[in-house]
């Protein structure tokens, strides 16, 4: 998709999400931050219209405020879905969807590629009320046929590229299963954040607020979004039965990076290809991968689906050299995060491979020396020469 025809979506958006305060022929240019957790009413009448959905209004905080009220509308919109339910964190955002979805005997198939604390909540707390863990590698389609059809999963949660190796999902495959098995496909789909939105077959989509919607580190949040009105009303009232909600300064603030999030990633985008570019013609690794790359083993895959990203997963001969490194490293900072302004670097095997097979670890690709860059909006010029002296110093 073009810069263009991004930027037209982005604003179309914006245009069409109007924030929920008071009408004024002279409103303010940046919405205001609703920090009240109580409003009011002066006829009982009308709050039994806003239980009935007769009226929009607020009650509470904890089931509505106007800044997570915008939020939930603009994400909405970005996904391409009916609704959108907040959440304190990314992971918040899973783990809910899971259990408010799953039942005792449920099974959930998720991939030993998937995201680490994704696995160990199915493994670790869901198992505690009955339900069963299944994992596949993504790249073997016939043990994955062969879960729906003998399994019977009743949800699906993948990544169309995951953290941090890189490895693509065929997702027509993974949803077309799930539509002819009767199984609730889940996106997570922060690695790909709101360029594109994921298409109407995936039944629920899931996003760390905490990453490309914020940029700055400085936010914690998650958001589910779905069409399906019925998925929707369980996550939904399993949320405010538990007292579940993100904060009016964080909506607010989550909003407000929106702003400039499409600037902000197209940038990260347009220095992570010219760096993994660089990187490349100077063979400064034993390991690289990026979907820009020619030799990128799953080149069909990514050009299919369009698959841009911004980060690098590379590698080196051993632990040792890769802790050296890291060590010698002035600009890129270690942490496990990514989609911020500022670049990062990730031990694959220290930061993602706990409770995982040598076998596993290394079908996953998360072998001894390997690591994930996150790019920021540094330029590839100093990310390079940070990576070069830090090279030359073992």
């Amino acid at each position: 998709m073009q810069r263009k025809d991004l930027e037209q979506g982005f604003y179309r958006i914006k245009e069409t999400i109007q924030f929920p305060f008071p009408e004024t022929d002279n409103p303010p240019v940046v919405a205001p931050l609703f920090d009240s957790i109580k409003y009011s009413f002066k006829n009982p009448h009308e709050v039994e219209k806003l239980f009935q959905s007769q009226r929009e209004g607020f009650l509470y905080s904890r089931f509505e405020n106007p800044n997570s009220a915008y939020l939930k509308k603009l994400l909405a919109a970005f996904c391409e879905r009916d609704k959108a339910l907040l959440l304190p964190s990314g992971l918040a955002s899973i783990t809910h969807c899971l259990d408010s979805l799953s039942a005792p005997g449920d099974s959930i198939l998720c991939f030993f590629e998937s995201y680490s604390p994704t696995k160990a909540f199915i493994q670790n707390e869901l198992s505690k009320k009955g339900v069963n863990a299944i994992l596949c590698h993504l790249d073997d389609k016939d043990s994955i046929r062969e879960v729906f059809e003998k399994q019977k999963p009743k949800i699906c949660i993948f990544e169309q590229q995951t953290n941090p190796q890189l490895k693509i999902c065929d997702r027509d495959f993974i949803v077309d299963l799930c539509e002819t098995h009767n199984c609730i496909s889940v996106v997570d789909a922060t690695y790909d954040a709101f360029l594109k939105a994921p298409e109407e077959g995936i039944d629920v989509v899931i996003h760390s607020l905490s990453k490309f919607a914020s940029g700055h580190s400085d936010i914690m949040g998650g958001c589910i979004c779905t069409s399906r009105s019925n998925l929707f009303d369980k996550m939904d009232q399993s949320a405010k039965s538990r007292g579940i909600y993100l904060d009016p300064y964080v909506s607010r603030q989550t909003a407000r990076s929106l702003e400039t999030y499409l600037i902000r990633h197209l940038q990260y985008l347009e220095n992570t290809k010219l760096l993994a570019k660089k990187l490349e013609e100077e063979k400064c690794f034993v390991r690289l991968k990026h979907p820009s790359l020619k030799d990128f083993s799953q080149k069909d895959l990514s050009d299919r689906y369009q698959i841009q990203s911004t980060t690098i997963f590379a590698g080196l001969a051993n632990e040792e050299q890769l802790y050296s490194f890291i060590g010698a490293l002035k600009l890129i900072r270690m942490s496990p995060s990514l989609g911020c302004n500022e670049s990062l670097i990730a031990p694959a095997k220290l930061f993602y491979g706990h409770g995982m097979s040598e076998d596993e670890l290394k079908k996953s690709e998360i072998i001894e020396g390997s690591f994930r860059l996150s790019i920021g909006l540094e330029s590839p010029e100093l990310l390079f020469a940070d990576i070069q002296q830090a090279l030359e110093k073992f």
